[in-house]
């Protein structure tokens, strides 16, 4: 058995061929941290890379890299795309970066919003380069990984993957499969939502001219790739059918909870990864009743009494969770249950909302808290200060006496507009 303490996984292969997929897959897949690899390769990058990790590329191979790769025991995968599907996605990437002073991308932009005779050219010089990279990785690599196979089946393809790199359960291959689905990776920022512009194989069918397939046809390597990985320019063929992750996903595919709120990637995170029972404990992830779920996140968690002196709801098994998930969060609130409760929540009321992408229903009651904790401050405040002013003879100008228990800001009366 590969020991999983010292995967390493790198997907080199050409741009828009489902590598941050199959990269965010295996990520869920085997546990491994995400790293991000420069554009340019050199030593001093493989000394900064942790003892196990997966990341992608678009290295063409050079014998500097595959002898470092050699060396170092790095499991290399790539994947390949129809090479019509695959220069339709550069050309629409292309057109999204109007900033951008690449000159490949401003002459794909010359033929407007469908592919011609510019594209055409960029296809058989420039593009037909960066799509022989996977064809070069191919020969090299442990497993070659077709986008259309994970698009009709990830979990069926992650395992066989597993079968060659290190395996992989169904559960494991059906909890990745679920976390990966386009929705989730764009709400979730993993992948810019406009590199998942239609999450499907066969688009060139419907958008490339007669003229224009006939001539990808007869160019290398794209007449290699179709010989090699059973790939052909079929125009009346069926596309590959779309996956149900209906059938895996534990919730449904409904957006929301039974309440209406709705379901980030974030909390299916959490369901499905984050906590060992969840799926056993509760079967139905969207109902919000009784012992369920939703009801675990809201709760004030364990470890909240270690703070008597502030509000139980100001530290949640929401909360506890997503802390013990990332280590940024660790870094920066090392007590988040103790000491550094207050900062912690502070962060997850202001700017952990849009990052966690959640509901404000889970977020309010720790704001209730928050705010119970601040009016003791207030009150707390307005008793010393009282005490001063009753010891000098006087009471301070512009305060007045709390009957409500709520505590009053210096300055304002009680009942007064502010």
């Amino acid at each position: 058995m590969p020991d999983r303490s010292r995967l390493k996984l790198m997907i080199l292969s050409c741009p828009k061929t489902g590598n941050a997929w199959l990269r965010q897959l295996l990520h869920f897949a085997y546990g491994v941290p995400i790293v991000g690899l420069p554009t340019e390769w050199s030593d001093s990058t493989g000394q900064s890379l942790p003892a196990a990790f997966v990341g992608h590329q678009h290295f063409a191979p050079t014998e500097r890299l595959v002898r470092w790769i050699a060396e170092h025991g790095v499991t290399v995968l790539t994947t390949i795309r129809h090479p019509g599907d695959t220069f339709l996605s550069y050309f629409h990437y292309a057109r999204w970066q109007q900033g951008d002073a690449d000159a490949s991308f401003a002459e794909l932009r010359a033929d407007g919003a469908t592919p011609g005779r510019a594209a055409l050219r960029f296809a058989a010089s420039g593009f037909a380069q960066a799509y022989a990279i996977s064809l070069a990785w191919a020969r090299l690599a442990k497993d070659v990984v077709r986008y259309e196979d994970l698009s009709r089946d990830p979990v069926a393809r992650l395992q066989a993957l597993g079968e060659r790199v290190a395996p992989i359960s169904a559960r494991a291959a059906r909890r990745a499969a679920v976390l990966c689905q386009p929705r989730y990776m764009s709400e979730s920022g993993q992948v810019d939502p406009r590199h998942i512009r239609t999450g499907r194989s066969g688009g060139w069918q419907a958008e490339l001219s007669d003229e224009f397939v006939e001539a990808m046809a007869g160019i290398e390597p794209f007449r290699a790739a179709c010989a090699d990985h059973g790939y052909d320019w079929d125009r009346s063929a069926a596309p590959p059918a779309r996956f149900d992750y209906a059938t895996i996903d534990p919730f449904r595919g409904r957006p929301c909870f039974d309440n209406g709120e709705a379901i980030g990637p974030s909390l299916a995170w959490l369901y499905l990864k984050g906590l060992p029972d969840a799926v056993g404990r509760w079967p139905d992830p969207c109902r919000t009743e009784g012992d369920s779920f939703w009801n675990w996140l809201v709760s004030p968690a364990a470890e909240a009494a270690a703070r008597p002196d502030l509000p139980a709801g100001t530290y949640t098994n929401l909360m506890a969770a997503m802390h013990r998930k990332r280590r940024d969060l660790q870094a920066a609130y090392p007590d988040p249950a103790g000491a550094d409760r207050v900062r912690y929540a502070e962060w997850f009321i202001g700017q952990g909302v849009s990052e966690l992408q959640l509901p404000w229903a889970l977020v309010a009651p720790v704001g209730e808290g928050h705010s119970q904790h601040l009016a003791e401050i207030v009150r707390e405040a307005a008793a010393r200060r009282h005490q001063l002013a009753v010891a000098d003879g006087g009471e301070p100008k512009g305060e007045a006496a709390d009957d409500s228990g709520k505590g009053t800001v210096p300055g304002v009366a009680a009942g007064e507009d502010g």
